[in-house]
């Protein structure tokens, strides 16, 4: 997967491309290596890798919002990143106010 190819279409700032290369990696250690016949991570860890959590990066997402009045909404858009490497999480990015948090 080419790092080129995750942000240019969402029209995301160049400051969130350090996320597209975290993406990338996760990425290709977790797909299947025919040289090593097994992925990089079992290669590394002997165990296969956990794909439950896997989605399209850099697509729209909703991200509930915690504290709301009875009428607010419930969710607001963001955009999915990237996947957090210490928890089954994703990192998305909320483009109204700029901010990056797990989801």
């Amino acid at each position: 997967m080419a790092v080129g190819c995750l942000f240019p279409e969402a029209k995301l700032p160049r400051s969130l491309w350090m996320y597209a290369v975290m993406t990338a990696t996760y990425v290709k250690n977790i797909c299947y290596n025919p040289t090593i016949e097994m992925t990089a991570v079992e290669a590394f860890t002997g165990q296969k890798p956990n794909i439950s959590n896997m989605n399209k990066s850099v697509c729209v997402s909703y991200a509930y919002v915690q504290d709301k009045a009875k009428l607010d909404a419930r969710s607001k858009k963001a955009v999915l990143i990237a996947y957090d490497k210490n928890s089954p999480a994703y990192l998305i990015y909320s483009p109204d106010n700029d901010t990056i948090r797990n989801l």
